[in-house]
């Protein structure tokens, strides 16, 4: 106990300071002080408590919120798939309506999510809504390319929808942007098989679609291939030669074609053979270039062949000519061009040379075992001499032709082509009646007569067109031979008479499945149905008998056109 005064400790019990006398007090604790000290304690336990409780709401509260959401993610996640499978199920029943309903509702629960972009543009192009289609696919791409350059990642199925828009525009004939798209997902992907998928969807749609492209204008510009026969003489008109080649081996094709010239024919000179073009192009820089012409090799009475040689795997043209001499230029892509790799001449075989190969003497032995080399491998394609390498010109023409509409699937979609890529329902494009009923055409009117007529008509209206071509020097004996096409090929039907007669559309304005015949000839009327039953052409008289001179004829249906057999404007 200490001194209040001086602070001098002192004993519990003394009285008085025994340092200065004063005396000692004792300081006693209010009894409220201890009471305040009670109701303090109290008071933090009690807003311990409250906190407690506060934070224990709070976190049930976000527990909550949590479940809430992750609730809602499972019913929007439901509602996409749903929309999703319903889309597809009504995209497989062609109700292109109600799957685009169902996909752009997709669309609009998960932007993100590539698949419904996709089939939306399908429905929209079965529609053919195809501006709707392009938004779609501009939409996706936009936020294909936004999430990469973000994160450096693909969404799902971004390759997939950018094959699909490659295909569409390409189809559409608008190759630039194809190539645009294409570049686009090859820089984004590096999934080295789909990049390769990628550029050979660029082939179709660069190269092989140029390539078709050009063959379509040369065959408006100069005409489809005829074969003409002629006093002492057949010879082949219009182009009348494509095909395929990889003449360098680089593992890309170039364009092999020749046609005939018609400014070089003078109708007076009755003897006169056109001049034949023989042209190669190569694909380079998404353009096509031209980097070889000739004129085939020549021979007696002015005839013109391609001769076209494989040696050591290449491909090589020669050109020149030859009767009791030879001269024979061998034309080679090197690089970028075509060049002359070889020279094999005989200035005259009755006087025994002088032979040169490159321009240096040799003997006959040396020239023959040269120009044998060469020649081994020769494949010949004739435009003036020999019908067999006629024949040989024009099917590979026909082949190339289909390989080339193969490759490009123009039976794939109809979205405002050029009339010579675009395809019915069928399938069936203008060009291909040309390739596949031109040469029926063509033999007719070499066996019979050019100004017989033909029909093109699609009588069963399942959107091919069948042919009927008239056959016969005179009335007493014209018959029609009916053709069809299936595969890409013409399938015969069989015949149908076809004196004194004439072909008119159906009784219902052109709706039903069969045409009408009508026969008259000297007071005598008879009127058929014609039908494609099993394959094969059927016709059913509907009516016959005697016409006195003020009957009228029958006029009830409306006459099918017809043109002469060189006139090709009906193929289409």
């Amino acid at each position: 106990m200490y001194c209040t005064k001086c602070g001098t400790e002192n004993t519990e019990d003394a009285k008085f300071c025994k340092n200065c006398g004063q005396p000692m007090v004792r300081m006693k604790i209010p009894a409220e002080t201890n009471a305040g000290n009670a109701a303090g304690k109290t008071r933090k336990k009690k807003g311990r408590t409250i906190f407690l409780i506060v934070s224990a709401v709070i976190v049930m509260i976000s527990i909550a919120v949590m479940l809430l959401l992750a609730l809602a993610d499972v019913r929007k996640e439901k509602r996409y798939e749903e929309n999703l499978e319903s889309g597809q199920k009504f995209l497989e029943e062609e109700d292109y309506e109600k799957a685009a309903a169902c996909f752009d509702e997709a669309i609009a629960i998960d932007p993100k999510k590539v698949e419904p972009y996709r089939y939306a543009a399908q429905a929209y192009i079965g529609m053919e809504e195809f501006e709707r289609a392009e938004e779609i696919y501009e939409d996706a791409m936009e936020r294909i390319t936004a999430e990469y350059e973000e994160k450096q990642e693909l969404l799902a199925g971004s390759e997939d929808i950018y094959k699909e828009a490659i295909v569409y525009y390409g189809d559409k004939g608008d190759g630039e942007k194809a190539q645009v798209i294409a570049k686009e997902i090859c820089d984004m992907t590096e999934d080295e098989d789909e990049k390769t998928e990628v550029e050979e969807l660029m082939m179709r749609y660069g190269m092989y679609r140029k390539y078709y492209d050009l063959l379509e204008r040369y065959q408006e510009d100069y005409g489809a291939v005829e074969k003409i026969s002629a006093e002492y003489m057949y010879y082949l008109k219009g182009l009348c030669l494509a095909s395929l080649i990889d003449f360098d081996k680089d593992g890309q094709e170039e364009l092999l074609l020749a046609y005939a010239d018609p400014s070089t024919v003078d109708p007076s000179v009755r003897y006169m053979l056109p001049r034949y073009v023989i042209e190669v192009w190569r694909y380079k820089d998404s353009e096509i270039e031209k980097v070889f012409e000739g004129s085939g090799f020549g021979g007696d009475g002015g005839t013109s062949v391609l001769h076209l040689t494989q040696n050591e795997e290449r491909y090589y043209i020669i050109e020149g000519s030859e009767d009791d001499f030879q001269f024979n230029e061998i034309w080679g892509l090197e690089g970028d061009r075509f060049t002359v790799v070889k020279e094999i001449n005989a200035e005259s075989f009755s006087d025994n040379g002088p032979y040169t190969i490159d321009g240096n003497l040799v003997s006959y032995e040396e020239f023959e075992a040269e120009s044998l080399r060469w020649r081994e491998n020769c494949v010949l394609y004739g435009f003036s001499r020999g019908e067999e390498e006629q024949d040989r010109s024009v099917e590979a023409l026909e082949e190339t032709m289909m390989q080339l509409r193969e490759k490009l699937k123009t039976d794939s979609r109809e979205s405002g082509e050029e009339e010579s890529g675009r395809q019915d329902a069928s399938g069936v494009s203008p060009q291909m009646y040309r390739d596949i009923y031109g040469p029926i055409l063509q033999n007719t009117a070499a066996e019979f007569r050019e100004y017989n007529r033909y029909y093109c008509y699609d009588i069963d209206k399942d959107g091919v067109k069948e042919l009927l071509v008239q056959e016969g020097t005179c009335e007493a004996d014209y018959q029609y031979q009916a053709y069809t096409i299936h595969g890409q090929k013409s399938v015969y039907l069989g015949v149908i008479g076809g004196g004194h007669s004439g072909f008119l559309k159906d009784e219902n304005g052109g709706r039903d499945k069969y045409i009408q015949r009508l026969e008259v000839h000297m007071g005598y009327e008879m009127r058929t149905r014609i039908r494609i039953t099993n394959g094969r052409i059927e016709e059913e008289v509907i009516s016959s008998g005697e016409r006195g001179p003020e009957d009228d004829i029958y006029s009830g249906a409306e006459p099918i056109e017809y043109v002469e057999l060189t006139d090709l404007s009906l193929l289409k």
